[in-house]
């Protein structure tokens, strides 16, 4: 009897271990089939049957991944597979907010980061009725109302795990992805990601027309400056900030934005796509010829632009009056549209630049984010 007993006990425990082991491994070993990404590379989307999963990478070689989402029947709780399936969103950047805006899908986000900030009136209406609720307090997040009511957390990646806001999620078996839009080399990569947030709302086919519209415009605009302009003006970025320069790279998502709308970048030099800090004094001796300025932080004015460092009145740009930036749409709360939907619609963005730097060729065109400083 305790022979047969043993034996049965053993039947159990190993048919437990291959049961949770199969689990794993057939979600990982399903033949995955991917649909490709036209210009993103920091995503996969794949499905196998009426299985779907997104991976998230944390660069374009795909060698980490992130985040493993899943939408499907299956019992992924042995995995490290986060669910697909939620109560909502809680977005910890006004860009995704943005994303889902764009899809006619805010009635999903519960919470936001900072809910001041919000410049699309539904967003903002979903806040003033509470509908939609801040989940910050001076940059610090609430757990405990996240851990309550277990929607899924939309999180930017800084530095990957040892971020202590995902060590968090992971303590508290919180649903969450983290997102690597920012790192999209082309600016057609981050509009891409409308696809990402398409498969968690259940509105992929809208999504995939949104993405396939902004393409073409962005590419008509592209090929019109490619056909028609051959004196290209060289563009300068940014301003100081703690005493420093911060320069975006040769290869970020603005760099490409500024070679599509015919012009040259101060440095493209800088094959990469972060940032570089540079003193005042390099950027003066790199820049003070350039023609057009864009994006002085977030002066909205010449005379603030020269008050804040007479330095400033030394760039060939200050005293031309080709000093633009992206402060057009600007609410009475100080929300910034450019900052909610400006990466969800770069054919707007590259079309801005283009009247920016070329006026004679879209006259009577209005720029909808960027305007000069006068």
């Amino acid at each position: 009897m305790m022979k047969h007993f043993f034996f049965y006990l053993i039947s159990v425990v190993l048919f437990n271990a291959c049961q949770n082991k199969d689990n794993s491994v057939y979600l990982d070993n399903l033949s995955w089939k991917e649909d490709s990404a036209a210009y993103a590379q920091n995503f996969a989307i794949q499905f196998y049957n009426n299985d779907t999963r997104i991976l998230i990478f944390k660069s374009e070689n795909r060698l980490d991944t992130l985040s493993k989402i899943y939408i499907g029947n299956k019992n992924i709780e042995k995995t490290n597979y986060i669910s697909g399936k939620t109560n909502g969103f809680a977005c910890l950047s006004a860009v995704y907010a943005g994303y889902l805006d764009a899809l006619n899908q805010s009635a999903k986000i519960k919470f936001i980061d900072n809910g001041k900030y919000l410049y699309s009136k539904r967003l903002k209406q979903l806040f003033d009725e509470k509908k939609m609720q801040s989940c910050a307090t001076n940059g610090q997040l609430n757990l405990e109302l996240l851990a309550e009511n277990k929607v899924m957390i939309l999180a930017y990646e800084t530095d990957g795990s040892t971020n202590s806001d995902i060590i968090h999620f992971k303590r508290l078996k919180l649903p969450y992805m983290i997102c690597t839009d920012f790192k999209e080399k082309h600016p057609l990569g981050r509009a891409e990601w409308l696809k990402v947030f398409g498969i968690l709302c259940g509105e992929l086919d809208n999504a995939e027309t949104l993405f396939n519209e902004i393409a073409v415009h962005y590419q008509a605009t592209k090929l019109y400056c490619e056909q028609n302009i051959t004196e290209k003006p060289t563009v300068m970025l940014g301003a100081l900030f703690g005493g420093n320069w911060n320069v975006s790279g040769g290869k970020s998502f603005i760099a490409a934005l500024i070679g599509d709308a015919a012009a040259n970048y101060s440095y493209y030099s800088y094959p990469s796509q972060d940032n570089r800090i540079l003193p005042f004094e390099k950027v003066f001796e790199d820049c003070k010829n350039a023609q057009i300025w864009l994006n002085p932080n977030a002066y909205s004015s010449l005379k603030d632009l020269a008050e804040a460092d007479i330095r400033y009145t030394l760039f060939k740009p200050f005293s031309t009056k080709q000093v633009f930036n992206n402060t057009k749409m600007i609410n009475a709360d100080g929300a910034n549209a450019f900052w909610e939907s400006g990466v969800v619609r770069p054919d707007i963005l590259l079309r801005d630049f283009a009247i920016c730097f070329h006026p004679n060729y879209f006259i009577g065109e209005q720029t909808v984010f960027f305007k000069p400083l006068d």
